[in-house]
């Protein structure tokens, strides 16, 4: 029998929420117990920054947001955490949608929002 150590998990889900133009509020899909929500940051890129209170956000950052929003919400999605940062509290990952292989941060990329 194989070893599948290493080999990277995948878990369906449901976007709930898009606060940033690279990060997913997605809420498990399970066959018991409760739902739980994630907050997952898409790995390996660099989106515009929405501002906090009392500053200003960064060019192109809504509509970085709005794209990926328009993209997912609502959608079944494929995701995986690739890695953590707990000095952050943020968890990094892959996320693909459902209706195909279609990977959300090769879209973000090629669609200029995001690098």
């Amino acid at each position: 029998m194989a070893s599948t150590a290493g080999k990277p998990v995948w878990f369906n889900g449901r976007v709930k929420a898009v606060p940033s133009g690279d990060s997913l509020v997605i809420v498990e899909n399970l066959k018991e117990g409760i739902p739980q929500e994630k907050t997952i940051t898409l790995s390996s890129l660099i989106a515009p920054k929405l501002a906090r209170r009392g500053s200003i956000d960064e060019p192109f950052a809504w509509g970085s947001r709005e794209f990926l929003r328009k993209l997912c919400i609502g959608k079944d999605i494929s995701f995986r955490v690739d890695y953590t940062v707990p000095s952050i509290g943020r968890e990094f990952g892959s996320v693909v949608l459902n209706n195909g292989e279609m990977n959300i941060s090769f879209l973000l990329v090629a669609a200029g929002w995001a690098k």
